[in-house]
């Protein structure tokens, strides 16, 4: 069986693409071989989401996230794990997100979350591609400088990932 944390196809269950992974574990995470930030995201139902393998999945050799947890009749998350340039990070999700809604991959509400190394420092350049991802794709992005644990839910909301 192929680790869920390398870049190659992930294990198939009933979804299309080889880059898809169904799950409904109570909690999900997603993590990149080589990175020192991972997110879980609890799930204390077990409610199937499909984490979707972006970066080296769907895009291979382009501007991309890591990853993509779809949660169907709710959203999807866009998440990338980073080290220190976030405004690289944002123009990834950007690109990412730009993917998934040009191939319908998404199934709702739609935002992002990076996780990086350094404590994210946003100036006007990133603050104007935030506000242009959240006018385009009616979600948030948020940048947190630790790994951690989220409610699906709360990440979807502009009130932050801690809370709704």
């Amino acid at each position: 069986m192929i680790k869920k944390n390398d870049k190659k196809p992930l294990k198939k269950s009933n979804n299309k693409n080889s880059y898809d992974e169904s799950v409904n574990v109570s909690k999900i995470k997603l993590s990149d071989k080589g990175s020192v930030r991972h997110a879980v995201f609890l799930n204390p139902e077990r409610i199937e989401h499909i984490k979707r393998r972006m970066d080296g999945g769907y895009i291979k050799n382009k501007k991309s996230a890591d990853w993509m947890l779809s949660k169907p009749g709710v959203g999807d998350v866009v998440l990338e794990l980073k080290g220190g340039d976030v405004e690289y990070a944002v123009a990834q999700v950007n690109a990412a997100a730009d993917y998934a809604a040009a191939n319908k991959l998404t199934c709702g509400a739609m935002a992002a979350l990076i996780l990086c190394t350094e404590h994210p420092g946003i100036n006007t350049k990133i603050q104007r591609a935030m506000h242009a991802f959240a006018k385009k794709f009616k979600g948030p992005i948020h940048t947190r400088n630790r790994s951690g644990e989220f409610v699906f839910e709360h990440v979807l909301s502009f009130n932050g990932p801690e809370k709704l």
